[in-house]
């Protein structure tokens, strides 16, 4: 019974996100979404919402734009942090995503997405190729759908993806006692 609640959480989550994105397109341009690629459940494992707080930060520094509006979410479905845009264009704000989400060894671990008022913008629409599997060379969706990994490999993965990222992030420390980053929280607001 907890893995079939575990599940409805994290369906309710994917809703709430989803119509937050259309409450904020009704008053804005473009909305981004940082989250994580977290495979299984549960989709919060230590260090996650800093690792996104940070993250959405560093994307509204390098854009040189603060967002009209953030919102926070925390529920089934993970971290997720929606910024909203006002006279911006959905490719210039994707370019920024695709820039952030390749850019560092563990960028693979981000999802990074835009949506404006045509939908949801796709790497392969920018020119971007297919997110690969975290496994190996194959394109994301193509081994999801062939479930060629067992789940506990793709969690172990993910996971080494996101203590890497934290120690990047300068979200974690080495030594004993440092930080722990299922408590480490990024400010409210960029």
């Amino acid at each position: 019974m907890v893995e079939g609640m575990k599940l409805s959480e994290l369906l309710r989550g994917r809703e709430e996100r989803a119509a937050c994105q259309v409450s904020l397109l009704e008053d804005f341009d473009a909305v981004v979404q940082v989250a994580l690629n977290i495979p299984g459940l549960p989709k919060d494992p230590p260090g996650a919402e800093a690792c996104v707080a940070t993250v959405a930060r560093r994307f509204v520094e390098r854009l040189g734009r603060v967002p009209q509006r953030e919102v926070v979410l925390a529920n089934g479905a993970g971290p997720a942090r929606l910024l909203a845009f006002s006279s911006l264009d959905g490719e210039t704000l994707k370019a920024l995503a695709l820039t952030l989400e390749e850019e560092k060894s563990w960028g693979r671990l981000l999802d990074i997405d835009v949506i404006d008022v045509r939908g949801a913008l796709s790497r392969e629409g920018m020119d971007g190729s297919p997110r690969s599997c975290l496994l190996c060379d194959l394109p994301a969706k193509t081994c999801a759908r062939l479930a060629g990994h067992r789940p506990e490999a793709l969690r172990t993965a993910t996971l080494a993806l996101l203590a890497a990222a934290l120690d990047d992030l300068g979200l974690t420390s080495s030594t004993p006692g440092g930080a722990d980053p299922s408590r480490a929280t990024g400010p409210e607001e960029p």
